[in-house]
């Protein structure tokens, strides 16, 4: 009995010191491997290699060579010569609204209303009719009864909503007493020739006259007088 207890205790005894060798021994091994450094290879971040193909280098500077060489022809263009002149402004029968071609003198009727106290001067022997929107003039146009222009050309003056206009659309301008006139060339459409001036005022609204006549010169030989009239133009209430 004594035996058999004193080799369980043996066992016990050496278990237990084995098991403190093993502990010490994993303890050595992880304090090993964690203070080991691994050498990795230096690499400079700035340093690029470049590679040039020399064989296609070469081929390039040749090339470059010959065609400095070669003279362009005086002759050579970009685009075909008909698209170049389609390009070009048919305006020959367009005059600049100034004093100078702003004709008033055929001007002896007088238009006046007394909503936005629109009041400009039109040709002797025209006609005119007149709209109203919410007890508001919206527009008026003029035209000849009779005339010595087949058909006889008419005027149109409309009431505009500020909001809507934009300089960008117009390529000329000129400042008038109570207004700025800007306008574009004569359109031509179907035989046609249109023009349009837009009023722009400090006042509550803006104004647009346009011409409609049948003909180019027909429209230049009335022009002046379509100018006369927007020099007559005038709005809003006068002391006088």
């Amino acid at each position: 009995m004594d035996k058999e207890n004193h080799d369980i205790s043996y066992l016990f005894l050496a278990s237990f010191v084995f098991s403190i060798i093993l502990h010490f021994a994993m303890i050595v091994l992880v304090k090993y491997i964690t203070n080991l450094t691994i050498e990795k290879p230096l690499v400079n971040p700035d340093y690029v290699v470049v590679t040039t193909n020399i064989k296609e280098l070469k081929e390039s500077e040749n090339l470059t060579v010959e065609n400095k060489g070669e003279e362009i022809p005086e002759n050579l263009t970009t685009e075909p010569e008909e698209v170049q002149k389609s390009e070009l402004p048919e305006s020959s029968f367009y005059v600049i609204f100034d004093d100078e071609n702003a004709d008033t003198t055929l001007l002896e009727q007088l238009y006046s209303e007394h909503t936005l106290y629109v009041r400009v001067k039109y040709p002797a022997g025209w006609k005119f009719i007149d709209q109203n929107n919410n007890e508001k003039l919206d527009g008026v146009t003029f035209w000849a009864l009779a005339s010595q222009y087949n058909p006889p050309p008419y005027i149109h003056l409309e009431v505009k909503e500020k909001y809507l206009f934009s300089d960008s659309r117009f390529k000329y301008n000129r400042k008038m007493n109570d207004f700025t006139a800007y306008y574009n060339e004569p359109e031509e459409l179907s035989g046609q020739v249109s023009q349009e001036v837009y009023c722009r005022t400090e006042s509550e609204n803006d104004f647009s006259i346009k011409l409609i006549i049948k003909g180019r010169e027909q429209f230049k030989s009335f022009q002046p007088r379509f100018f006369g009239m927007i020099k007559t133009f005038k709005f809003g209430k006068t002391l006088f």
